[in-house]
């Protein structure tokens, strides 16, 4: 009888603890998805790329989830994920155009998918709005010295 007492009071402990998470999911949907797919490194890519787009079924205007879910195209690295990523991290720029990390985010992209002069436009709009965002400056500085080169290579 002890062995059978101990697994009721260790289901009973599993069903009170899946209610509890159960309520705390219901509470805000959105909350609960981001936190999940972005706690939740072991799980593949595109379980969790579906997560995201499940909370943003529930919030469209959550510019945080848009900027997790262009990450997570950007982590996956094909040329229509960049592309997707593109779309998804300007959708959060757009919901909070003086975000920062959003911002560096999407110029960054720019640069990885060869559009170096837009991502040059897009790190100089950073620094009218914050700086002293060393990043920034030096992708501004890196992309005239790469301009300088091709003057100075063509001699």
């Amino acid at each position: 009888m002890g062995v059978l007492s101990v697994f009721m009071v260790g289901s009973a402990r599993i069903l009170i603890l899946l209610a509890l998470w159960g309520a705390t999911a219901s509470a805000n949907p959105v909350d609960s998805l981001l936190a999940l797919a972005e706690s939740d490194t072991i799980t593949k890519l595109d379980h969790r790329i579906d997560l995201l787009k499940k909370a943003l079924t529930h919030d469209r205007e959550r510019a945080d989830v848009c900027a997790a879910l262009g990450a997570l195209f950007v982590e996956k690295n094909t040329p229509m994920a960049r592309l997707r990523a593109d779309r998804y991290i300007h959708r959060a720029i757009v919901l909070k155009p003086n975000n920062i990390d959003y911002r560096m985010a999407y110029a960054t992209l720019q640069r990885k998918r060869g559009f170096r002069y837009n991502a040059m436009q897009y790190f100089q709009k950073i620094l009218t709005i914050d700086s002293t965002q060393a990043e920034a400056a030096c992708e501004v500085g890196d992309y005239y010295l790469h301009d300088m080169l091709k003057y100075v290579d063509a001699r």
